[in-house]
């Protein structure tokens, strides 16, 4: 099965460095699989080089905006937040675990990869029942069109793809 870490960088170079670390982090702790960057068009050049050095393969991407701007609550920054959900498009993997950038694995991760879509930690914070910052999944762009369909119909109480996730993934968790 092939297999692959993928994490996302908008927003230009400001996540650069936490995603560096986060490349670093996955190969000191053993992992032989593929990392892929997603990213998009305002990442510079030489951002893209060094983290290229670092170890990730480029994706170019185009940004997934928040559909209803007016649900946008909390942070600017949620504008692109689902752009995350281009990760479905890789479908080249069987299995892909999609880090936010400002993780830092302490260990290898890699027994993820026998999990089912869509695995997850559980999320603290109510309504959430997980959290989206680290998940298993399938890709597929026949699940990546239906998320996209669902955007604009599904309520978010921050604008954020968590939630949005949290309830196209309803049945997530039964225990």
């Amino acid at each position: 099965m092939k297999h692959a870490y993928t994490t996302v960088l908008t927003h230009g170079d400001g996540y650069a460095p936490g995603v560096e670390v986060l490349g670093r982090s996955l190969r000191a702790s053993g992992t032989l699989a593929e990392m892929v960057l997603l990213v998009t068009s305002d990442v510079s050049r030489s951002a893209r080089r060094r983290l290229a050095r670092a170890g990730w393969t480029m994706r170019d991407i185009e940004v997934v905006k928040n559909p209803v701007p007016s649900r946008q609550q909390l942070f600017p920054r949620f504008d692109k937040v689902f752009t995350k959900l281009r990760a479905w498009e890789l479908e080249e993997f069987e299995k892909v675990v999609l880090l936010d950038a400002d993780m830092v694995v302490m260990r290898n991760l890699d027994s993820l990869f026998e999990r089912p879509e869509l695995a997850a930690a559980p999320d603290f914070l109510r309504p959430d029942r997980f959290n989206s910052g680290l998940m298993v999944l399938e890709p597929s762009r026949d699940k990546l069109a239906g998320m996209l369909g669902s955007l604009s119909e599904s309520a978010t109480y921050d604008g954020g793809d968590q939630c949005f996730l949290n309830n196209y993934f309803g049945d997530w968790y039964s225990g």
